[in-house]
């Protein structure tokens, strides 16, 4: 079984040669959300909890996506506007 932190640190080290530091961890923390519905405090303070089977099965489609370069906003179906959260697709502009 992966735990949270496992998966927050495949991502983020699988993600590094795509994007910055900085920014492979701010779409690992986003991609975590969106999977668990916990935000970055939660991810720590629960980072030894085991995802469960569809947990694990969805993150690695998000992994397999995020490495094909496909914006993170489109893999999890969300995005932020002005503090709204908005499910989106590849048929609407990121906002």
């Amino acid at each position: 079984m992966m735990t949270v932190s496992d998966a927050l640190v495949n991502l983020r080290q699988a993600l590094r040669p795509l994007y910055s530091p900085p920014e492979a961890d701010a779409v690992t923390i986003w991609a975590m959300e969106s999977l668990s519905g916990k935000d970055r405090l939660a991810q720590l303070r629960d980072a030894d909890l085991e995802l469960s089977k569809q947990q694990e099965q969805q993150w690695q489609h998000y992994t397999e996506e995020l490495l094909k370069g496909r914006p993170v906003q489109y893999v999890t179906e969300t995005s932020y506007f002005f503090g709204l959260k908005l499910r989106v697709n590849e048929a609407v502009l990121i906002p």
